[in-house]
């Protein structure tokens, strides 16, 4: 997949799983992302091997395991109500047709007024009522942003532009959010806040787009759910099947369309249909299912 920083094509990941006294099983993933968080197999078997002999049980002081540790002991795992998320966005690619009523876009790959040209091309050919999210991946300048807003604020189909600009703009770009004519959303954002103990606490006005196999403490994940359903977009890395689930799971709880498409996964043998539909749903894959590919992995 295309990105402002390069293809991404391929995910490193390490899976953990823990049966509690209860009988409740979790499970937790972890996966390295260029600009996000990164790390070698190595490092994360060696944490791993402490956290399965349980010489630390704190788990703020895995440097690589604490996301895959906060997914297994969160809640999703417990027994939870059927829900029926909205249908995914949609990752936009220029050979395949859109299907969904919502469709992300990564910008950023091009010099801006070329890619800006024909994105415009581009809207004046959607539905109307198609939103479509623009994932710049921290891409453009202050400068660059300012001209995309002046430029595509009138497109009634633009939901937000995605993390526009860089950490060393974080601050301007709380700034610009307040009077800015066109949503923002954070990411890249987001994960700095968290890793500043700051994201509840945060005055950002526009959407949050959250990945939590990048983050450490669930809980305030959860309890940013909570007080801003409307504004909170739980979004894929790319995860295994289990970590896929969980996600799911945290996504039942927010009112905004999920950015979960991993459609470029469908057909492998290792592949859960229900991960597949159009509509996905909580529990997407029971727990029995889960543990069945858990050992049949252990084998391989």
């Amino acid at each position: 997949m295309a990105t402002a920083r390069g293809d991404m094509s391929g995910i490193t990941s390490l899976i953990l799983r823990e049966v509690f006294e209860n009988g409740t099983i979790g499970y937790g993933e972890v996966a390295s992302i260029p600009g996000f968080s990164e790390f070698s197999i190595d490092e994360g078997l060696l944490e791993a091997e402490d956290w399965i002999h349980g010489r630390c049980k704190d788990v703020q002081k895995y440097r690589i395991l604490a996301p895959a540790l906060a997914s297994l002991t969160s809640s999703v795992w417990e027994a939870v109500p059927s829900v029926e998320l909205q249908e995914s966005a949609q990752l936009y690619h220029p050979e395949q047709n859109i299907t969904s009523s919502t469709v992300k876009r990564k910008i950023g790959l091009r010099p801006p007024k070329q890619e800006i040209d024909q994105v415009l091309d581009w809207l004046g050919r959607l539905p109307r009522q198609t939103k479509v999210r623009l994932d710049a991946n921290e891409a453009l300048t202050p400068g660059q942003l300012q001209m995309w807003v002046s430029v595509i604020s009138h497109a009634p189909q633009i939901e937000f532009i995605e993390q526009p600009t860089g950490k060393f703009y974080d601050d301007w770009l709380f700034d610009f959010a307040q009077s800015s004519s066109l949503p923002l959303a954070l990411d890249e954002g987001c994960l700095r806040l968290a890793r500043q103990g700051k994201l509840l606490a945060s005055p950002w006005p526009g959407f949050f787009v959250i990945k939590p196999s990048l983050y450490s403490n669930w809980d305030e994940i959860e309890e940013l759910i909570k007080r801003s359903p409307d504004r909170i977009v739980l979004s894929t890395c790319f995860e295994s099947p289990f970590g896929y689930e969980a996600i799911i799971r945290l996504a039942a709880r927010a009112r905004t369309v999920p950015g979960l498409d991993r459609s470029c996964y469908q057909g492998n043998r290792f592949e859960f249909a229900s991960h597949h539909f159009d509509r996905l749903s909580t529990p997407s894959v029971p727990v029995e299912e889960l543990e069945k590919l858990w050992h049949q992995l252990s084998v391989q």
